[in-house]
């Protein structure tokens, strides 16, 4: 059984993400692409670096095209002006890894509530 969850009617929300990058540091120029799920909207120029993360470039909302199901995509995209540290062996006991984590903030629109949501639970 697979389950699905949606979420709908959340306007101007905050979505945080908490992430690490291995096996090497993304580089200073490298770009970090955030794709929103179906129908969801980013709020443009809402990226937020939270700990940890470097100086960046917001490039904002932009729209690509998914040449697999031929439909256009939302993406948020940022240009990094420092690079993300890359999470290594630690220095006492190299068996074990040091995790460099950094954070950050978009803010998203949802979709609206279905009018039918029976028959979009079934079509979905």
């Amino acid at each position: 059984c697979q389950s699905k969850v949606f979420f709908f009617d959340f306007y101007n929300t905050l979505m945080s993400f908490t992430m690490s990058v291995l096996p090497t540091s993304a580089p200073e120029g490298f770009r970090l692409l955030v794709f929103a799920p179906w129908r969801w909207e980013f709020v443009e120029l809402s990226f937020v670096g939270g700990d940890k993360f470097p100086e960046f470039l917001d490039l904002g909302v932009l729209q690509c095209l998914d040449i697999v199901r031929t439909r256009e995509v939302t993406v948020y995209a940022i240009e990094l002006l420092e690079p993300v540290r890359a999470s290594t062996p630690c220095r006492l006991n190299p068996a074990t890894l040091c995790v460099n984590e950094v954070k950050f903030s978009i803010r998203v629109n949802t979709p609206p509530t279905p009018n039918d949501l029976n028959r979009w639970r079934r079509d979905h």
